[in-house]
């Protein structure tokens, strides 16, 4: 279903930074994902996650992770899916078993990459991001974490992934 708030917004200006912007439309994909917008509930997640052993992940703006002092520039799946586990058991009204990460540690690696690396300007500064497709696959048997993992993959989306989510940096979104 999609959903039009054209009407109600009719005319109605929005400032960033000193421009103004028009908003003519508001189009919103209910009970799915359109574009990069999209509304899902938790439970919609987790009833649509599957066991899939290979996982594909599009970072669609460049993606860093502060690890101490230093901002690490690769998708390393302790990372990526470490910090979707974070997102996910701080908010989601149903926890993922903390038991995922040494699943991950143990059986997720990288089989396939195209990546590059792309400054990201904020304004007083720039961070160095990776910017492009990762394939995760899991290593052995299938199990519940497999599931746990489609998940979180999934919450991508929404959720974004590393430093500087709210300033547009780490939109991430499943492609395969």
């Amino acid at each position: 279903m999609r959903v039009f708030y054209g009407e109600a917004i009719a005319n109605a200006t929005v400032m960033i930074e000193e421009t103004p912007f028009l908003i003519t439309a508001i189009d919103l994909a209910v009970g799915g994902r359109r574009g990069w917008s999209g509304l899902l509930s938790y439970d919609d997640l987790i009833s649509a996650a599957n066991g899939e052993p290979e996982i594909t992940l599009c970072f669609q703006t460049p993606t860093t992770f502060r690890q101490g002092k230093i901002n690490y520039v690769l998708p390393d799946p302790n990372l990526v899916f470490g910090s979707l586990l974070r997102k996910w058991n701080a908010y989601a009204p149903k926890k993922i078993p903390q038991e995922i990460k040494n699943f991950i540690f143990e059986r997720v690696g990288v089989s396939q990459y195209r990546l590059s690396s792309r400054p990201y300007d904020l304004g007083d500064h720039s961070l160095i991001g990776f910017q492009g497709k990762c394939k995760y696959t899991v290593l052995g048997d299938q199990n519940e974490m497999t599931r746990y993992l489609n998940i979180l993959a999934d919450f991508a989306f929404f959720a974004g992934l590393g430093q500087k989510t709210t300033m547009g940096m780490g939109q991430v979104r499943r492609v395969g």
